[in-house]
C-alpha cells in the first residue's frame, strides 16, 4: 500500500510540473521509462537526449533497453554531478519494471529521479508544484525524498551535523539578500535539513542496535556473574570437603589437581568478566556519545526547520511584494497609457475639429452643386453628342472641299488642254486651207497609201459610242441622286453625293483617258499632214483634199459632240456643286441647330449662376454669421477643454497620490518585515504614526474630491449655459441647407458632455478604489500587527515553534498517527 501510495503522489508531481508529452495515468504509465526520459531530459539536457522512438507497444525487450539506458545515464549523473555512488543502494530490477510494473522497483526508479530533481539546479520549477499538491501527497513525496537520502547520506552524519551547526550559526543579517541567494540558501537548507533527517535516522538506528547490544552484554554480564558466584560456591564447597578430607587423610592428590583446575576456571571467568566490564564501559560511553550526538542532531534539526519555516515565510513575503510589485508597474503602465491616450485624444480632438469643419463646408458646397447636377449632366451629354456629330460633319465637310477642290483643278486643267487642242484644230484647218490653196498635186497622195489608211482607221476608230453610253450613264445617275436627295435624310444624302463624286471621279478619269486617246491621234493626224508636203508630184492631191475635208468635218462633228458633251458635264458638275453646297448649308443647319441649342444652353446656365452666385452671396453673409457666433461657442468649448484639462491634471495628481500611497505600503510592509526584532512598543508607536500619516492623506484625497465635486458642478452649469444658449440660437432665421451645422455643434457638445461623465465616472471611480484600498490596507496592516503581536508572545513563551504551513501540517500529521 505505501508504494502504491509513493507511486500515486509521483504520478500527481508529474502531470503537475507539466513536462511529460502526455498525460501520467496509472503506473504502467512509467514502465516504458518515457515519461521519466523526458523529466530527466527536463533537468539535464545535455547528458538525458530524448528518444527517438516512443511507440513500443507492449513489447517488454524494448521497454527493458530504454530501462537500461536511462539507470545507467542516471548513475553517471549521481557519480558526477551530486557526487553520490549508487552503489550503496544495490541495484534496480529493470525486468520486472518491464514485465510487470513491479510497484516497488518502479518506486525505488521513481526515487532515484525525484531526488535529482529536487537537487538540481531547477530546484524551484520542481519543488514549487509540490505544495500545490494535497498534504498526503506532500507527505508520500517528503518520505520519499527521506528514504533515499537516508540511505544516500548513510556514512555522512558528522558532516551533515557540522553543516547544519554551520547554517544555523549564520547572521541574521544575510535574510536580507536578494531573492536569487534566498532561493540558493533555500535549496541549501532543505538539502541540510533531509540531511539532518537521515542523520537522525540513523543515529536513532544505531542507538536502538547499541542498546540491544548493551542489553546482552548486561545479559552476559549478569550471567558471568551467576557463574562466578557458583564457582566461588564450589570452591567453598571444595575448601570445606579439603579440610574435611585432611582431617579424615582421604584422596589428597586428587582434591589438588581438582582445586587447580577450579581455580584456572575462576580466573578465565575473571578474566572474562573483566572484559565484558571493560565492553560494557565502552558501550555505554559509546551511548553517552550518541545520546550527546542525538540531542545536538535533535537540535540542529529544530533549528532546521525553524530556519526552513521562516524561510518558507520569506519566500511567501517575497512572492507577495512580487506580486505587489508586477500591481505598482501595471498602474504606472496604465498612468502612463492613460496619459498618452490623454494626448492622443486632445490632438485627435483638434483634428476632428478641423476635419468637422471641412467636412461641413464641403457639405455646403457639394449641396449648391447637388442641385444643378443632373441639369449639368443632361447639358454635358447633349454637348458631347452635338460635338461628336459637329466633328463628324466637319470631317465630311473637309473631306468634300478637298475633293470639290480636286475636281475644280481637273476641270481647270481639262479646260485647259481643250484650248489647246481647239487652238491645235485651229492651226490645223489653217495648214489644210495653206494645203488647198497651194495645189498640191494628186500624184503625191498615192506616194503614200499607208499614211492615209493609217489617218482613216485613227479617225474611224473614235470611241464615240463609248463616250455616249458614258454620258447617258451620268444622266441617270444625275436623276436617280436628284429622286433620291428628294426622299432622303441629310445623311443619306451626305451618302448620294459621296457617291456621285465618286462616280464623277471615276467619269472624269475615264475622260482624261479617252483626251489622251484623242490627243495622240491628233498627233498622229500631225504627222500624216506633214508627210504630203515632203512628198513628190501632185498626183491625187484632189483625193486627199477630199479624204481630210471629209475626216476634218468628222473630226470637227465629233470635237462638236465632245464639246457638247463636255458642256453636258460642267452642267452636271455645277448641279454636282450646287448639290454639294446644298448638303453642305444643311449640315451647316444641323450644326446650326446644335449651336443654337448650346447657346440657349449657356444663356440659360449664365442665369442660373447668376442666381446661384446672389443666393451663395447671401449663404455667405449668413454663413458669416454662423461662423462669428461658432467661434464664440468654440472660444467656451476651449474654456470647457482648459478646464477639462485642469480636471485631467488632478486626476492624473491624483493617480501619483496612490502610486505615493502604495509606496508608503511597500514601505510599511518593509518596516513590517524589519519590525520583527524590534521592541514591542517601538512596533506600536510606529504603526500608529503611519496610521496618522494614513489619517492625513485620507482627510486631503476628501478635500479634493468636494474641490473636484464643486468643479463638476460648475462645469454642469457651463453646459446648462451653453445648451441655452444653443436654443436661443434656433431662433434666428436660419437656410435649410445650414441646419446640419447647429446639429453637428450639438453632437459635439453632446460628446464633450460625455466625455465630461465618462471623466467624472473614472475619477469617481478612481476614488473609489482608492478608498477601498485604503481600507483594506488598514485592516491588513492592523490584522499584520495584530499577527505580530501574538507571535512575538508566543515566541516569548515557547521558543523554537514552528508557525509555517508545512509544519502545522506534519504536527497535524503526527497527531494524527498518534491518534491511530
Amino acid at each position: 500500500m505505501a508504494d502504491q501510495a509513493a507511486l500515486a503522489a509521483f504520478i500527481q508531481w508529474a502531470n503537475a510540473i507539466k513536462v511529460a508529452s502526455k498525460p501520467v495515468k496509472h503506473a504502467a504509465d512509467l514502465s516504458n521509462g518515457i515519461v521519466l526520459f523526458e523529466i530527466c531530459h527536463d533537468i539535464d539536457a545535455k547528458r538525458f537526449k530524448l528518444l527517438q522512438s516512443t511507440d513500443m507497444g507492449d513489447n517488454w525487450v524494448l521497454k527493458v533497453n530504454n530501462l537500461k539506458k536511462l539507470y545507467r545515464l542516471i548513475m553517471v549523473y549521481y557519480e558526477e554531478v551530486l557526487d553520490q555512488p549508487l552503489q550503496r543502494l544495490g541495484s534496480v530490477n529493470l525486468n520486472a519494471i518491464a514485465r510487470e510494473a513491479n510497484a516497488p522497483e518502479l518506486v525505488r526508479l521513481c526515487k532515484l529521479v525525484l531526488l535529482m530533481a529536487v537537487q538540481s539546479t531547477k530546484n524551484v520549477k520542481y519543488v514549487q508544484p509540490i505544495e500545490s499538491l494535497s498534504p498526503d501527497t506532500q507527505v508520500s513525496m517528503m518520505r520519499m525524498v527521506e528514504s533515499i537520502t537516508e540511505r544516500l547520506n548513510g556514512a555522512d552524519t558528522t558532516d551533515s551535523a557540522h553543516g547544519a551547526a554551520t547554517t544555523a550559526a549564520e547572521p541574521d543579517g544575510e535574510h536580507s539578500l536578494t531573492s536569487g541567494h534566498q532561493e540558493q540558501r533555500l535549496l541549501a537548507l532543505e538539502a541540510e535539513l533531509s540531511r539532518l533527517f537521515a542523520e537522525k535516522q540513523e543515529a536513532d538506528r544505531q542507538v536502538q542496535r547499541l542498546t540491544e547490544d548493551n542489553a546482552d552484554y548486561v545479559t552476559r554480564y549478569e550471567e558471568l556473574m551467576v557463574d562466578n558466584q557458583d564457582v566461588h560456591s564450589k570452591l567453598k564447597d571444595a575448601e570445606r570437603a579439603l579440610a574435611r578430607v585432611d582431617q579424615s587423610g582421604k584422596a589428597d592428590f586428587l582434591l589438588k589437581t581438582e582445586i587447580d583446575h577450579l581455580k584456572q576456571d575462576l580466573e578465565k571467568a575473571e578474566a572474562r568478566s573483566h572484559a565484558a566490564e571493560s565492553m560494557v564501559n565502552e558501550q555505554t560511553q559509546a551511548i553517552t556519545d550518541l545520546n550527546r550526538r542525538l540531542e545536538d542532531s535533535a537540535a540542529a534539526a529544530s533549528e532546521a526547520a525553524r530556519l526552513r519555516d521562516q524561510l518558507q515565510e520569506y519566500r511567501h513575503a517575497a512572492e507577495k511584494l512580487q506580486k505587489t510589485e508586477h500591481v505598482i508597474e501595471k498602474y504606472k503602465k496604465k498612468l502612463e497609457d492613460s496619459a498618452d491616450l490623454r494626448r492622443q485624444f486632445k490632438h485627435l480632438e483638434e483634428q476632428n475639429t478641423q476635419l468637422v469643419a471641412r467636412n461641413q463646408a464641403l457639405e455646403d458646397e457639394y449641396r449648391k452643386v447637388s442641385q444643378f447636377k443632373p441639369l449639368m449632366d443632361t447639358y454635358k451629354d447633349q454637348i458631347a453628342t452635338l460635338e461628336s456629330k459637329h466633328n463628324l460633319a466637319n470631317l465630311k465637310n473637309s473631306d468634300l472641299e478637298h475633293e470639290l477642290k480636286q475636281t475644280r483643278d481637273r476641270l481647270s486643267a481639262l479646260e485647259q488642254e481643250r484650248q489647246e487642242n481647239h487652238e491645235q484644230i485651229t492651226s490645223l484647218e489653217d495648214n489644210l486651207r495653206e494645203l488647198e490653196l497651194t495645189g498640191l498635186s494628186m500624184a503625191e497622195v498615192p506616194s503614200s497609201p499607208v499614211a492615209a489608211t493609217s489617218l482613216g482607221n485613227a479617225l474611224a476608230e473614235g470611241n464615240v459610242f463609248e463616250l455616249k453610253a458614258k454620258v447617258a450613264r451620268l444622266e441617270n445617275d444625275l436623276r436617280n441622286a436628284r429622286r433620291s436627295r428628294e426622299g432622303a435624310d441629310p445623311s443619306q444624302k451626305v451618302v448620294l453625293l459621296e457617291n456621285l463624286l465618286d462616280d464623277a471621279q471615276r467619269s472624269k478619269a475615264k475622260f482624261e483617258a479617252d483626251y489622251l486617246k484623242a490627243h495622240q491621234r491628233i498627233l498622229v493626224l500631225e504627222a500624216e499632214l506633214k508627210q504630203p508636203r515632203g512628198a513628190d508630184g501632185n498626183g491625187g492631191r484632189d483625193d486627199l483634199t477630199l479624204d481630210l475635208r471629209t475626216r476634218l468635218n468628222d473630226s470637227a462633228e465629233e470635237l462638236s459632240q465632245l464639246r457638247a458633251r463636255l458642256a453636258e458635264t460642267e452642267v452636271q458638275l455645277e448641279q454636282v456643286t450646287k448639290e454639294l453646297t446644298v448638303a453642305r448649308s444643311d449640315l451647316n443647319m444641323v450644326n446650326q441647330d446644335q449651336r443654337q441649342a448650346l447657346d440657349s444652353l449657356k444663356l440659360q446656365s449664365g442665369a442660373d449662376l447668376a442666381a446661384l452666385k446672389q443666393e451663395h452671396e447671401l449663404l455667405q453673409s449668413w454663413y458669416n454669421d454662423l461662423e462669428a457666433g461658432a467661434k464664440d461657442k468654440e472660444a467656451r468649448i476651449s474654456r470647457l477643454l482648459t478646464e477639462k484639462d485642469q480636471l485631467q491634471q488632478e486626476s492624473i495628481q491624483n493617480k501619483d497620490l496612490l502610486l505615493e500611497k502604495e509606496r508608503a505600503n511597500s514601505e510599511l510592509k518593509e518596516a513590517l518585515i524589519n519590525l520583527r526584532g524590534k521592541d514591542q512598543g517601538e512596533e506600536v508607536e510606529f504603526l500608529k504614526a503611519q496610521l496618522v500619516d494614513l489619517h492625513q492623506d485620507k482627510s486631503k484625497m476628501q478635500q479634493e474630491i468636494l474641490q473636484y465635486e464643486i468643479r463638476t458642478k460648475k462645469l454642469r452649469t457651463l453646459i446648462a449655459n451653453q445648451e441655452e444658449a444653443l436654443k436661443e440660437s434656433k431662433g434666428r432665421p436660419q437656410v435649410s441647407d445650414y441646419t446640419e451645422a447647429i446639429g453637428s455643434l450639438k453632437q459635439a457638445l453632446q460628446s464633450k458632455a460625455r466625455e465630461l461623465d465618462t471623466l467624472k465616472h473614472e475619477f469617481t471611480t478612481h476614488v473609489q478604489t482608492a478608498n477601498r484600498e485604503y481600507r483594506h490596507l488598514l485592516s491588513a496592516w492592523y490584522n499584520a500587527g495584530n499577527q505580530i503581536f501574538q507571535l512575538q508572545q508566543r515566541a516569548a513563551r515557547t521558543p523554537h515553534t514552528p508557525s509555517s504551513w508545512m509544519a502545522h501540517q506534519r504536527n497535524g500529521l503526527s497527531i494524527k498517527l498518534q491518534r491511530q
